[in-house]
């Protein structure tokens, strides 16, 4: 956005002034959250609107205040027909006199509840500001307590002498090819660590088979990220005398395609 073309146009003053539509001053104090420019511009607004109004509330002069307080003690006392009430008449100039204070008191009260109400509005948007800054901070924060446990656990298996590590090397395929497989016999989990593998089309996927007695089991597909070198749980494994990595369709195949092996290691 051009902050500064955006504040010509004026819209921010006819905000000020609930001048725009629900919508309109919705997206205006959007904006207003968005660019500290447009925030800093809209307090100058608003300070000026609340300078106005107090400039425009003159003060009485000496002869006006004097008039108005000889017209007050010279009023005379008159008596209703039952001489039971006293009442106290009023000049016109000394009413008109009061009226005019009233609505200078009134003007005067209407421009302080203005700035007052506009600053209770800043507030507001500063603490949905802050809001939205504490969902970022807890999002963050869970996921960096993820990655953590993730660690731990990887040590932890790494640290398990149960478990045995097979390093899965490059074949002719793709001889720069690496990828740690960890596997457990006695509860049969099987992990893996893909150190190197190309990035695959979108309609592909790496599959990990198991081979036991010369038959492969399929161990599952696996999605590759080059920046991601934590353990990948794959399918539970019985059995296993060395594992392989082939890629196939998206989804896996029953049989591994021979010609796209990409590493294979031995137990």
């Amino acid at each position: 956005m051009n902050t500064r073309e955006y504040i010509s146009s004026g819209i921010l003053e006819s905000y000020a002034a609930g001048q725009l539509s629900e919508s309109e001053s919705k997206e205006v104090e959007n904006n207003i959250k968005k660019y500290k420019e447009l925030k800093a511009e809209y307090g100058k607004i608003q300070n000026t609107l609340y300078l106005s109004a107090l400039n425009n509330l003159k003060t009485p002069s000496e002869k006006v205040k004097n008039s108005l307080f000889e017209n007050i003690s010279s009023r005379q006392p008159i008596a209703n027909n039952s001489n039971s009430v006293t009442v106290n008449q009023y000049p016109v100039n000394s009413y008109r006199y009061l009226m005019a204070a009233s609505i200078v008191f009134f003007l005067l009260s209407l421009g302080v509840n203005f700035y007052l109400w506009t600053k209770l509005k800043d507030a507001d948007n500063e603490i949905a500001v802050l809001n939205d800054q504490k969902k970022i901070m807890v999002q963050e924060y869970e996921a960096v307590n993820r990655k953590l446990g993730t660690a731990s656990r990887d040590m932890e298996i790494m640290k398990d002498r149960n478990y045995k590590m097979v390093d899965l090397k490059g074949l002719e395929k793709s001889p720069n090819s690496n990828v740690l497989a960890f596997w457990n016999p006695e509860s049969k989990k099987l992990y893996v660590s893909v150190m190197n593998l190309p990035v695959p089309p979108t309609d592909k996927q790496y599959q990990l088979w198991a081979l036991s007695g010369g038959k492969p089991i399929d161990a599952g597909v696996m999605d590759v990220d080059p920046s991601d070198k934590s353990l990948h749980e794959m399918k539970s494994m019985e059995d296993a005398e060395a594992f392989a990595i082939t890629l196939e369709p998206k989804g896996g195949s029953v049989n591994p395609t021979l010609n796209e092996m990409y590493v294979m290691g031995k137990i």
